[in-house]
């Protein structure tokens, strides 16, 4: 059963959440620009119903300074200070249930289920084989029932995470086609790249291939994704992103070979030098949970 992402909006302002279903619900965020947007407008409430109780109590602070007591007036100050913490309590409840009322009446909208897109910013640095070091190995939710099998789509798709310095941009003056889809890809447009980078240019087919690649994935077209890191699987410096990458394409593609999927993973994981090693061991854990 998917996740109701909105349902996780408060805890997830709250820092309650898991590190791995925080993973998940960012990665939603990110493929659904309207559950992002209700996170930005409850978090703009939070800041709001902040601002204001820091005003009003700032200005009752303020007051009370100016009106401080005389030893003859302390009892009379002292009853004005309750009356004042009344109404200042009495505000605040009203601010929260108006801020109660708005989030409600966005949570009340039912979610899609995130799709396969994770749109996560990327670097500038040059495009590089091995993954960010300060990356944090992806470990997808495991709460599901104990006979029900693995939801391999969902599983890679929460182990994806777009390399460093995939958009790469060339030049302010360079309008060659991989140029204008490095922009592209920045921008977060991927279909534009795909349509740009439809036939590969002459020169950095292999950057190209790897750029047509992710962009394919992030369209959802893990079929098209596969055969492109299945090409750069076969030589090249990106030969190790090929064969992490299309590990994650066809578990998420419907109908593919998964035991042969999982071969390759299997593989990648017992080598200690492969630049993905860990992110594979994380994921092979939870497709062949310990019995």
């Amino acid at each position: 059963m998917e996740e109701n992402w909105y349902d996780l909006i408060e805890d997830y302002h709250q820092n309650r959440l898991t590190k791995s279903l925080q993973a998940q619900f960012e990665a939603a965020m990110a493929a659904d620009q309207e559950l992002a947007t209700a996170v930005q407008e409850r978090r703009m409430q939070w800041d709001m119903q902040e601002l204001l109780a820091e005003n009003v109590l700032r200005a009752q602070i303020r007051q009370q300074f100016l009106a401080q007591p005389g030893p003859r007036e302390k009892n009379a100050w002292s009853a004005n200070n309750w009356k004042w913490a009344g109404l200042l309590l009495l505000l605040l409840l009203l601010i929260g249930g108006i801020g109660f009322f708005i989030f409600s009446n966005k949570a009340e909208k039912t979610p899609e289920t995130p799709s396969s897109r994770e749109l996560l910013p990327t670097s500038s640095q040059p495009v590089a084989q091995t993954p960010d070091p300060d990356s944090t190995v992806p470990k997808p939710s495991t709460a599901m029932p104990e006979n029900r099998p693995p939801d391999f789509r969902r599983l890679a798709l929460a182990s994806y995470r777009i390399p460093n310095g995939v958009s790469d941009i060339r030049g302010p003056v360079d309008n060659t086609a991989i140029t204008l889809a490095n922009q592209a890809f920045k921008a977060k447009n991927y279909r534009h790249v795909v349509e740009l980078l439809t036939k590969l240019p002459d020169e950095d087919v292999q950057e190209a291939l790897l750029l047509r690649a992710h962009a394919q994935f992030n369209t959802g077209d893990y079929a098209a994704a596969s055969n492109d890191f299945s090409a750069l699987e076969e030589a090249g410096i990106y030969r190790r992103d090929g064969e992490w990458f299309g590990v994650l394409s066809r578990l998420a593609m419907p109908g593919a070979d998964k035991n042969r999927v999982k071969k390759k993973l299997d593989a990648i994981r017992k080598q200690a030098s492969h630049p993905y090693q860990k992110q594979a061991a994380a994921l092979w854990e939870q497709i062949t949970p310990s019995k």
